[in-house]
């Protein structure tokens, strides 16, 4: 099973992307935080391998919280979720640790092909540690 946390302050938008990535994902370990101070509590009670991150949240902002992660666990995959679809953006989040960028805007296929590779990826490097053992 894989842990996940979707960090965003827009509950509407939060619960929608949950809704669809459970149903979608039931293999997914899917929980929620509304802000950092909430995000980093969960993540330290229960480290995940996958994060959605937006990029403004109130406190510390995505690119904050993704620095901070990322020196606790280098091996969390996160996914910085923005409203803005710009090179700078990018280039700023990858900067500072995200794995990967999806734009708000995107179809919600490319949030899912990203999931599926990812999902594709770790259940690999399971199988793979299974066999080594």
């Amino acid at each position: 099973m894989i842990r996940a946390i979707l960090v965003e302050d827009d509950t509407v938008f939060r619960q929608c992307v949950k809704k669809v990535l459970s149903s979608r994902y039931p293999s997914i370990q899917l929980m929620e935080a509304a802000d950092g101070m909430e995000a980093m509590f969960k993540i330290g009670l229960l480290p995940p391998d996958l994060i959605f991150m937006d990029i403004e949240l109130p406190g510390k902002n995505g690119l904050e919280l993704t620095r901070m992660i990322k020196a606790r666990n280098p091996n969390a995959l996160i996914v910085i979720l923005s409203n803005h679809d710009l090179t700078e953006y990018r280039e700023t989040a990858y900067r500072n640790g995200a794995n990967y960028y999806v734009s708000k805007d995107a179809p919600i296929g490319d949030l899912f092909s990203l999931v599926e590779r990812i999902i594709g990826n770790r259940l690999t490097e399971e199988i793979a540690e299974e066999i080594s053992l």
